[in-house]
């Protein structure tokens, strides 16, 4: 290994399966693979640090290769930031590696005609940077340097998405937003003077409570791309119920938003969705 204790970058991939980000495919030594303290460390766009155990790696053969996959996401405004990984073990460090998710998705881009793969990945890519350029218009952030020139998406049009609430003994439904900037997660809101011994269901799990402005709120989180049209459904233990999907919050600002930049973001969040729909139920086929 060129680094001299036994890591090496066999190669990464663009993260498709919902939250952005890169996947680093790493040869180990079975020194290092063996090494309890060995660790992947990764140093995110944002300056924060990430540490994935190698023990938690995902195993994969890639080509003969026995690989460790670790995963790095990043935010829908961080697509041509820089990720750096690095492994570290108890007896020292190995090479740290660089990427960015623009430059892993240019490459597949590149290679369209000579990858089946790539091919098929290739509308779902372009709305990804698509939807990162808009996030990073929206968020004034590094404008300079858009993952893509974003496409027109002023006549694109969200079809309209209804939701129903039903208010329960104690809880009422106050309204609903969406955040489309780091993980995707739909955030619902509830009147309430008091929710002593009540409990809000997404199915089987039991949702945390949070509290902003003088309302109560619940989350559902890590929302896939390919799921953005879905009903979500809370179920409140005083009777209520709320079903709501991120496209009815998507829809809404649509049309009532004065906010040309939240509306470009939410038209092209909808068409990420309209690419991983068409994606993912082609790799189901």
């Amino acid at each position: 290994f060129e680094d001299g204790m036994g890591a090496r970058l066999a190669g990464a991939s663009l993260s498709l399966d919902g939250s952005i980000g890169v996947n680093f495919y790493m040869e180990l030594d079975k020194s290092v693979a063996e090494d309890e303290n060995a660790y992947m460390h990764f140093t995110l766009p944002n300056g924060k640090t990430e540490d994935v155990n190698v023990s938690q790696a995902e195993k994969k053969n890639v080509n003969g290769m026995n690989c460790y996959v670790f995963k790095c996401n990043v935010a829908a405004t961080e697509m041509t930031d820089t990720i750096k990984a690095q492994i570290k073990t108890s007896s020292g460090n190995g090479t740290e590696y660089s990427y960015t998710v623009k430059e892993y998705a240019d490459y597949l881009l590149a290679h369209t005609a000579d990858n089946k793969a790539y091919e098929d990945a290739e509308e779902l890519v372009r709305a990804m940077l698509n939807y990162g350029a808009y996030a990073q218009k929206f968020k004034e952030y590094n404008t300079d340097s858009l993952p893509c020139v974003p496409s027109d998406v002023s006549e694109y049009v969200i079809n309209e998405h209804g939701y129903t609430a039903y208010a329960g003994a104690k809880v009422e439904f106050a309204g609903a937003n969406l955040s489309m900037l780091s993980n995707i997660t739909l955030r619902l809101f509830f009147k309430a003077d008091d929710i002593t011994d009540v409990k809000f269901m997404n199915g089987a799990k039991e949702l945390e409570i949070g509290k902003n402005n003088g309302l109560y709120f619940v989350e559902i989180a890590n929302i896939t791309p390919d799921e953005l049209s879905n009903d979500f459904t809370v179920s409140i233990s005083d009777g209520g119920l709320v079903t709501y999907s991120p496209m009815t919050y998507c829809y809404q600002v649509s049309q009532t938003s004065n906010d040309a930049a939240l509306v470009n973001l939410v038209k092209a969040i909808a068409q990420y969705n309209d690419a991983a729909e068409a994606y993912f139920k082609e790799a189901k086929v």
